[in-house]
């Protein structure tokens, strides 16, 4: 009954998902299937993997949360490999190497007990401490609740009423069609915005969402908003507590406050803040976000001093699972972590495990290179003067200091003040060290490379870092031997609540261009998804169409700005022919911008004549024409063959070529 305890967890999450039912009523029936799929194709393998990987005592919980990246790291290599051989059923391994894995682990188990003599199988599964288990499930509990407007907002509209979708929750959908045309057809993986064009993006993320939708035959856009969020949830705040417990070996005290910092620190002229990346939707990092947790409390305890055993090839799939979601990881963690090697070299300090992590790093590296990120090549170095390199690195470091800066001068500042304190961190030097480089690396590689938007994750995985790391000192100020650090610490995080309260229910307008004038480009209606799920079931996933709805008013933390159109790609399951992105290739958008050419050529043609003889020369499949926004003179040719229509969409497959 003790180890019973941890099934609570499963409380706040049937309460979202019965939420999810009631809003959505068409998904209800979708939700066993979705479960069954969790339960066979991620906690099991979790479950089994994690018992296996980190050799303690482990409770279900425990387990479960260590286990997490591994099970998401099988799952996407066993996606990439049905990708490369054209064989999809490949996925369905992952059940049976997690029935593989429990029964390793409880094989080893047992062996152990009875090598420790009669006594050693009394509680072969321990049970979560109350304290843990208890602060899980407030991150959880909190975490899902904040999420309940946004899935509210997103949820099936009623008939005539439209709602709109947040712009990366669309493009997500269509990745993960990408992803699924990949599995079935091979590789290369092709973007969903400009047909025949390749470029590797978040693929972990994507090839699980893939997975997922392929085994349970729930639609992408489902799948994103409704279904893995709550999912996601369970492994960041299980691995957030697990972490910091039982590899960075923080008390109680401050696990806690890590899960406040972790948490509610928002961010200054920062748009990737917790109010919209964890709670208004699940951005594609969060999926890695408990591995780099994970990664970088075990990196804490074993560098501090305060966890003697690195368990490395736990710490190399977590590393495996946060470069495969986020390209620049791939050489920002390597390199932030080789000062610290060097320096553990010269002082004769490197032991047997953290060698093997630096050599399982590097074969990763290599093998990621090769494989799914082929292409990260032609990021191409921007040049800049040396005075504007500087300058904008000074920036970047500006920004975390106004993010973190209050944190890390006041942690500074008692360190100073209490030699007791000042002992405890110097044990964690070495962590420290790894913490500063990567903040000093990523701020200059981040000018120095042109990775468009790339700075506003470098905030986000350097926040997880150092505040880590600032977890001990406000633990250590708050048993009030230090008042004056306490209340200021304490003054420190009110105002970071209130900032990300704030940011969440009073957001600004900065940059947007608030209500929109034309609100009607901006909104999906019921009959236009309706039609484009249509098109998801019915019409074959690796055609390529254009439509009259180009550009339309995306929200964006409570404004709207203007963003080329996903909603069709992400719903129907086709590739766009020509919707270009500023992150895009250079090479990508010169294509896309030649057959946007064309498609206005098409749109600007006054008699249906001239729209066949374009078309006719135009290699796409259909046209998807918004009847709303389109001219009330309008009048498709006869080569273009209507195959779907309602009140809001009409589907016209293109056959004015002569071959077609």
């Amino acid at each position: 009954m003790r180890r019973a305890r941890d099934l609570l967890l499963l409380l706040p999450l049937a309460a979202c998902y019965l939420f999810i039912g009631r809003q959505n009523p068409d998904l209800s029936a979708h939700l066993p299937i979705f479960f069954g799929f969790v339960l066979a194709f991620v906690l099991l393998p979790a479950l089994g993997l994690g018992g296996m990987l980190v050799r303690q005592p482990l409770s279900l919980v425990e387990r479960l949360a260590l286990g997490g990246p591994a099970a998401l790291a099988a799952l996407f290599a066993l996606g990439y490999l049905g990708a490369m051989l054209r064989q999809p059923l490949v996925i369905w391994a992952q059940p049976a190497l997690g029935l593989a894995a429990c029964l390793a682990s409880r094989w080893r188990q047992s062996r152990a007990a009875a090598i420790s003599g009669p006594g050693g199988a009394a509680h072969p599964l321990p049970a979560t401490s109350w304290g843990d288990l208890l602060l899980i499930l407030g991150v959880l509990a909190a975490g899902l609740a904040l999420c309940l407007p946004k899935i509210q907002s997103a949820s099936l509209p009623i008939p005539g009423l439209p709602t709109n979708y947040y712009t990366d929750d669309i493009i997500t959908s269509a990745f993960v069609f990408a992803v699924m045309r990949a599995m079935e057809h091979g590789l290369p993986f092709i973007i969903p915005m400009v047909e025949g064009t390749s470029l590797s993006y978040h693929l972990l993320y994507h090839y699980c969402y893939a997975a997922s939708a392929f085994v349970t035959a729930i639609h992408p856009m489902d799948l994103v908003i409704f279904f893995w969020p709550p999912l996601l949830w369970l492994f960041l705040a299980s691995g957030l507590v697990v972490g910091c417990r039982r590899l960075a070996g923080f008390t109680l005290l401050e696990t806690f406050l890590a899960s406040v910092l972790l948490f509610f620190v928002s961010g200054v002229n920062f748009y990737s803040s917790p109010s919209v990346q964890l709670f208004g939707y699940q951005h594609t990092f969060f999926l890695g976000l408990p591995a780099l947790i994970l990664f970088c409390t075990a990196l804490y305890g074993y560098l501090s001093g305060r966890n003697p055993k690195l368990f490395a090839v736990h710490a190399a799939l977590c590393y495996l699972v946060c470069a495969s979601t986020k390209a620049p990881l791939l050489l920002l963690l390597p390199a932030s972590l080789l000062p610290v090697l060097v320096l553990r070299l010269v002082k004769r300090q490197a032991r047997a495990a953290e060698l093997v992590l630096a050599g399982l790093t590097l074969a990763l590296v290599a093998v990621l290179k090769l494989t799914i990120y082929p292409d990260t090549g032609i990021v191409a170095t921007n040049a800049p003067k040396l005075s504007k390199l500087l300058l904008g690195t000074f920036g970047n470091l500006g920004e975390m200091a106004v993010v973190l800066g209050p944190f890390v001068v006041l942690a500074i500042l008692a360190i100073e003040a209490n030699p007791v304190l000042r002992l405890k961190i110097k044990r964690s030097g070495q962590y420290l060290l790894f913490s500063a480089t990567f903040v000093i690396i990523s701020a200059f590689l981040l000018k120095l490379f042109n990775f468009v938007g790339g700075d506003f994750y470098f905030y986000w995985q350097a926040r997880v870092l150092v505040l880590l790391a600032c977890a001990p000192v406000v633990a250590h100020t708050f048993t009030w031997r230090m008042p004056k650090f306490a209340l200021a610490f304490a003054l420190v995080l009110v105002l970071g609540v209130g900032v990300t309260l704030q940011r969440m229910f009073l957001p600004a307008q900065t940059n947007l261009s608030g209500v929109p004038r034309e609100a009607q480009a901006k909104y999906l209606d019921a009959a236009e998804r309706e039609g484009l799920r249509w098109a998801s079931k019915n019409l074959e996933h690796r055609r390529s169409f254009f439509t009259n709805k180009t550009m339309y008013l995306g929200s964006y933390s409570g404004g709207y700005i203007p963003m080329p159109l996903f909603d069709y790609i992400g719903f129907s399951g086709l590739q766009g022919y020509a919707f270009p992105m500023r992150w895009l290739p250079e090479a990508t958008r010169r294509t896309a911008d030649a057959r946007i050419k064309e498609l206005d050529s098409f749109h600007a043609a006054t008699t249906a004549a001239a729209k066949a003889e374009i078309m006719a020369q135009t290699p796409v499949d259909y046209y998807l024409h918004c009847i709303r926004l389109a001219p009330k003179d309008f009048v498709a040719p006869d080569c273009l063959r209507k195959v779907y229509a309602n009140e809001s969409l009409i589907i016209y497959e293109n056959s004015c070529s002569p071959n077609r």
